[in-house]
């Protein structure tokens, strides 16, 4: 069985981040530094994204390789939630059991796929409905060019800003927290790895902008770091509360 590690911070043990609080700010900053540099040099995702077009489509986003990636990207956060929600369920029907992972990272993991790739997501697509690149004038599309974040865009369903894919990739590193210390760094890089390569790949089938893949990595890991941050100080409290609920359901069935 994995020993999960479920307290403390993401580092390594030495070094570790002592205030937290300056990380979330510095990430929030970096948003609305990635949308200032992309609204005033709006070309930039155009001539990032016309790498990949051939002058009739994205030819790439035929690649039988590529839409395994793809494809793979999006059974990834169901195996992992359908994990940790039974890992989660079985802490409240089999209490008396040792529970690994307990049931704040259960908990924490759930809450950064919900807030992250569902909520957050899925909020912002809806208020700045920004058309996807396939789907513009400049790449044999019907719709306008709309710059990252801009309002009242053209865009109807499935948009572009921000990208879920990016967002469900970098969510995958909120799984650092059920890692042990010295096992860390070495899953850090194999989980980044995996979220460049999850992320570009939608780039490069024309369905999304640069500054679609860079502004969901930056948000969703804001999200995560408050989430840690609030989940992991009342670690105890989650765990004893969740466990004690149902250890007193059942003792009162008993006595009925």
């Amino acid at each position: 069985m994995v020993d999960f590690a479920g307290r403390g911070d993401f580092s390594g043990g030495e070094g570790s981040v002592t205030n937290p609080q300056a990380i979330e700010i510095s990430l929030f900053v970096l948003f609305g530094l990635i949308v200032a540099l992309f609204n005033i040099f709006p070309a930039a995702d155009i001539e990032v994204s016309r790498l990949f077009y051939s002058g009739a489509n994205f030819p790439l986003s035929h690649s039988k390789f590529l839409i395994f990636i793809r494809d793979l990207n999006r059974q990834i956060p169901v195996l992992v939630i359908s994990y940790f929600a039974f890992c989660l369920a079985r802490c409240w029907f089999r209490p008396g059991l040792p529970s690994n992972p307990p049931p704040h990272l259960c908990l924490y993991v759930l809450l950064s796929y919900a807030l992250g790739p569902g909520l957050c997501v899925q909020v912002m697509k809806t208020v700045f409905a920004r058309s996807r690149p396939h789907s513009i004038f400049e790449f044999g599309g019907s719709h306008d060019f709309t710059r990252a974040a801009e309002l009242f865009g053209t865009c109807k369903a499935s948009c572009a800003f921000i990208s879920g894919e990016a967002a469900s990739a970098m969510a995958m590193l909120c799984l650092l927290a059920a890692v042990p210390q010295r096992m860390r760094k070495r899953a850090a890089a194999v989980l980044v790895s995996l979220a460049v390569l999850f992320s570009v790949n939608r780039i490069v089938f024309g369905a999304h902008f640069l500054s679609d893949v860079l502004s969901s990595w930056v948000l969703i890991g804001l999200i995560m770091l408050i989430l840690w941050r609030l989940i992991s100080a009342r670690a105890d409290t989650i765990d004893s509360r969740i466990q004690g609920y149902m250890v007193g359901r059942f003792q009162t069935l008993g006595r009925r």
